[in-house]
């Protein structure tokens, strides 16, 4: 199966291992001012930031489609719980203290999405936090994609309303994809901590 990079998500894990760690990830690490608890990485993909919340101290439980990817993180750090799953099928998680995913959950289709956020943040235990990317409408793929969700920043904030939104921004820029080719992102990112 192909992302929208034109590889097939395989090929996508294989690019991206070994990049930087998220500075969304970095950030919502700093709130937690050092307590570590357990972590679910959304969209785990080649496993980096997974990787690193394990290093930290984390439990972690990384959610992906690709098997491949899994399989790959789980022989190298055997201790990293994995879950082979669509999103679209998610309807339970384990209860957590972070929810995190970069640029994985706009992959989500649009009529299976709000309950799929849903999951995310009713996982959540009291002062755990959600640190995620959203897309929004002027994002090139909106025009491409109708198996994909885009929302606008006031939708995106509308999930959060038993939440502290602790960060939130909203960009738009000219950037690479995976493969190297140039694309027009608009992004939503954001942190948020569940008070109740």
């Amino acid at each position: 199966m192909n992302n929208r990079n034109g590889m097939t998500w395989s090929q996508y894990n294989e690019k991206t291992k070994n990049k930087p760690i998220r500075p969304l990830l970095l950030k919502s690490l700093e709130l937690f001012d050092g307590y570590k608890g357990n972590a679910v990485e959304i969209g785990s993909g080649a496993g980096n930031e997974s990787i690193f919340l394990h290093n930290n101290g984390w439990n972690v439980l990384a959610v992906d489609k690709n098997l491949d990817g899994l399989n790959n993180l789980q022989k190298e750090y055997p201790q990293i719980q994995i879950l082979n799953d669509a999103f679209e099928n998610l309807n339970k998680l384990p209860e957590c203290d972070l929810v995190f995913s970069a640029y994985s959950i706009p992959f989500c289709e649009p009529q299976y999405f709000n309950e799929f956020i849903d999951t995310l943040l009713k996982s959540l235990k009291t002062n755990g936090r959600f640190a995620g990317n959203f897309f929004g409408l002027n994002d090139e793929w909106a025009k491409l994609n109708t198996d994909m969700t885009f929302c606008t920043a006031e939708k995106t904030k509308s999930f959060f309303g038993k939440f502290e939104i602790e960060y939130f921004n909203e960009d738009e820029f000219i950037g690479k994809i995976a493969n190297g080719e140039e694309k027009y992102w608009h992004t939503i990112n954001i942190i948020a901590r569940k008070i109740k």
